[in-house]
């Protein structure tokens, strides 16, 4: 089976022949692992962004984002830490609000290219940071959306429209250049708790999730959605509106088995081992044992699970030896 053909009969439960994984690493975060890893583990998944470089640096403490968000910077311009002024600081004027256009010609041939460049069997994701939660806040500022949220709830459902408007604008463009699927990312999860009630999320989001995905769907893509924190009590809801693919960096905080016995066979997991407690401890023990149990409840459902080392080891300490065990292991307890 091609890569391709591995990653999609994963996520369609119909019994990949081993265990596909995305073992990309991004902005050099791996710049401490020797040339053999990255020979040794290639993946099967490929990503590409139709919005180019997202970031401006105005300063060595502040960046621009393309919505025109200002954010605080690391001194590098690596990493963003907050928005501190938001994009759209006014309520009452949030219909003038331009949102900037990625899905262009030009953008589109653009991707093109970058899928040219990629192996030829590859799954191919299009990048759509940001998608509804992450892209309100980010556009009002963090503090400033929990507020509109209690007081300016009508406008806040309008601001969500001409986000979903431009979401799928952009999934109409990354399925004219060419990709297999979606690689979303919605941050829903605080430690142990999700941001907002769950009867907020299902009136505001999960229907205008249901059209995004159903518009995956009718282009023959898939969503993986990125969502860090503890989500169990609306990962049930993502699954009733199509979600293809899950992927979560901590599962310790939901437990293996809670999310084994309510979601398994349901939805498929592209996970790490869980990098707040087990990955970057660099304990191999540890994620010998905490991997094998991992791929023991999660795969052996025909598909249902892929594997995943976490792309920016470097910051968070995960040394080569780790990420490799995790990923011997994997392939060793992963089961069709």
């Amino acid at each position: 089976m091609t890569s391709k053909e591995l990653v999609t009969r994963t996520m369609e439960f119909s019994y990949p022949s081993r265990l596909a994984m995305d073992t990309r690493v991004i902005r050099g975060a791996g710049r401490s692992y020797s040339e053999s890893y990255f020979n040794d583990y290639p993946g099967d998944i490929s990503l590409v962004i139709m919005t180019g470089n997202p970031y401006v640096v105005l300063s060595p403490t502040e960046s621009m984002d393309d919505f025109g968000a200002i954010w605080s910077t690391t001194a590098d311009g690596s990493h963003r830490g907050t928005v501190q002024r938001a994009a759209i600081y006014d309520i009452d004027k949030i219909e003038e609000y331009i949102f900037p256009d990625f899905s262009t010609k030009e953008r589109v041939e653009m991707c093109k290219k970058m899928i040219a460049e990629c192996p030829p069997d590859h799954y191919i994701m299009g990048f759509m940071g940001c998608l509804l939660f992450e892209r309100m806040h980010f556009l009002l500022g963090y503090t400033e959306y929990m507020e509109h949220m209690a007081l300016n709830y009508d406008k806040m459902h309008y601001l969500a429209d001409r986000i979903l408007e431009w979401d799928l604008k952009l999934i109409d463009a990354y399925a004219e250049a060419g990709v297999h699927g979606i690689n979303g990312t919605d941050d829903w999860g605080l430690q142990s708790q999700l941001m907002i009630s769950p009867a907020m999320f299902r009136d505001m989001y999960k229907p205008r999730y249901k059209k995004l995905i159903d518009r995956m769907h009718e282009h023959g893509m898939k969503l993986v959605l990125h969502s860090c924190g503890y989500i169990t009590d609306i990962l049930g809801d993502f699954i009733e509106v199509g979600l293809d693919c899950i992927q979560m960096d901590q599962q310790d905080n939901m437990g293996i088995e809670n999310l084994a016995a309510k979601f398994g066979g349901k939805i498929t997991f592209l996970n790490p081992v869980d990098i707040q407690t087990t990955l970057s401890t660099n304990n191999l023990e540890l994620i010998e044992a905490k991997t094998k149990d991992m791929c023991e409840k999660l795969s052996g459902f025909g598909g249902g699970f892929l594997g995943r080392m976490y792309p920016q080891p470097d910051d968070i300490g995960i040394k080569e030896q780790s990420a490799r065990m995790y990923l011997e292991t994997a392939k060793k307890y992963w089961k069709p």
